[in-house]
């Protein structure tokens, strides 16, 4: 018998676990190479896993349910029974990966940390080699105090659990454990703390252990919960002196639970106000002649929409602002020659950014192409992962039911987003015949937020001046 095992793939950039949502096929099935086999689901899409190779289906490691880090064996596939080799497609797995029960590791190991894809992980290039000089001593890191063997409650638990407990001011004794002897694993702890009803009691540990700093976070690195220098609940973070008034039911309220993607998207949201320190501008944009030149391109046969051309002017400006196509770093920032165009779509199950890949050399016709594929995969929920990654520049239109402006948050790691205010006939002063009169304008104002530890603000009303004089002037965008 030739087993080949079936792995978890890589399903985009920054994802780092997946949940196995429905198998297509039970022990005893013979499948074909690249037939579907399961369905797994992220934060940022769900996608259809292909069988690596043919044969006969021998067992399934992976319940319906359950997350399980890329590279994850989660089933196995007996080639010698459909006489076929390994296609040469295969996923390959992930070096070293974790386990998928915690349980089957010795008390003595710690357990594996896995980080929610708040941001992507940055590998530096290889830097050149250069003559070894004196070096220099490692600088001062504040050093946590020792974390207990078990939990509160008596409750047995990895370091990086009693850690997560301490850190969300939670007892341990009321989180089940699926682990070797009640053992409660990350997964127990982030599922508990999803299902936990409001008003639940959490509190039963210090707030914090003696000779740990006042930082927030314990000591730690900001990504030790996926990328939060602050545990999160919900959309709530810890406070040190206000509490929220305890939530009392009143008539007819309906209390939803966190699904899996809503959490993720309150984690990112205050992460990136607690992280970048936003700063916002307006511009007022008369939107007359792109109206005309829209209506002219509907005439000719070859319609371009009002997004296609805002998008174009985004993206053309960053020509003279190139800082905020940027993404930050741990101690640095990289400004990008490629232009990848986030823009934000609604769907019935939360907001998503679909990104336009290589933007900068898009057309207005593609422009307005790729803007009406990615919102169709939006709505239809097929959106994949690579659909949803590598953004370095995001765009928010709030569509036919928007409000005159608003101010959005930027999406980390990058450092600006824009978005469009619905657009409004008014009254304006405009030249005509030489003289100033008024007129009746369709009237656009674009508001940029932008991370001011790296946008100065001459360089952000710079960019944005730039974006009202390519849509102003739209016979400049091609």
């Amino acid at each position: 018998m030739a087993v080949v095992p079936v792995v978890m793939p890589r399903l985009g950039e920054s994802v780092v676990e997946a949940t196995l949502s429905k198998w297509l096929v039970k022990p005893g099935d013979s499948v074909q190479a690249d037939q579907t086999i399961a369905e797994a689901s992220t934060d940022k899409a769900d996608t259809e896993l292909p069988s690596p190779a043919a044969g006969k289906i021998t067992k399934l490691l992976v319940s319906e349910g359950q997350t399980v880090a890329i590279g994850t064996p989660i089933a196995e596939i007996d080639t010698a029974a459909a006489g076929a080799a390994v296609s040469a497609v295969a996923p390959a797995p992930v070096a070293k990966a974790p386990a998928i029960e915690p349980s089957r590791k010795t008390e003595a190991a710690p357990e594996k940390e896995l980080e929610l894809p708040s941001a992507p992980v940055y590998t530096p290039p290889p830097a050149a080699k250069r003559t070894p000089s004196a070096p220099r001593p490692p600088p001062a890191r504040p050093v946590a105090a020792p974390l207990p063997a078990v939990g509160a409650g008596g409750k047995r638990s990895s370091p990086l659990v009693r850690r997560m407990a301490r850190d969300y001011h939670v007892d341990l004794s009321l989180v089940p454990g699926t682990g070797a002897g009640g053992r409660v694993n990350k997964r127990d702890f982030l599922d508990w703390l999803e299902k936990r009803a409001p008003g639940s009691p959490t509190v039963s540990v210090p707030d914090r252990p003696a000779g740990l700093p006042p930082d927030g976070h314990g000591g730690l690195p900001p990504d030790r919960h996926g990328g939060l220098p602050l545990p999160i609940q919900g959309a709530q973070a810890p406070m040190k002196t206000y509490k929220p008034p305890e939530y009392r039911p009143l008539p007819g309220d309906e209390v939803l639970p966190f699904t899996r993607r809503r959490r993720l998207i309150a984690e990112h949201m205050v992460y990136s106000k607690h992280t970048s320190p936003h700063v916002f501008c307006l511009a007022e944009i008369d939107m007359h002649k792109v109206d005309a030149a829209r209506k002219a391109s509907a005439k000719a046969g070859k319609p371009v929409s009002f997004l296609a051309y805002v998008a174009a002017a985004v993206v053309r400006a960053i020509k003279d602002v190139p800082v905020v196509n940027a993404t930050v770093l741990p101690d640095a920032y990289a400004i990008h020659k490629v232009v990848n165009l986030g823009i934000a779509v609604d769907t019935p199950e939360g907001l998503v950014v679909p990104v336009l890949h290589g933007a900068q050399d898009l057309d207005l016709a593609g422009f307005t192409k790729a803007v009406a594929e990615s919102a169709e995969k939006a709505r239809s929920g097929k959106l994949t992962a690579d659909d949803l990654s590598g953004g370095t520049l995001t765009l928010s239109n709030p569509g036919l039911k928007g409000n005159t402006w608003g101010a959005a948050v930027i999406n980390q790691p990058q450092v600006a987003i824009l978005r469009m205010g619905s657009i409004v006939k008014r009254p304006v002063v405009a030249p005509l015949n030489g003289e100033d009169t008024i007129v009746i304008r369709p009237i656009m104002q674009l508001v940029l937020s932008y991370d001011h530890r790296i946008i100065d603000g001459v360089a952000a009303n710079s960019y944005l001046f730039r974006v009202r004089e390519l849509l102003e002037s739209p016979e400049l965008l091609g």
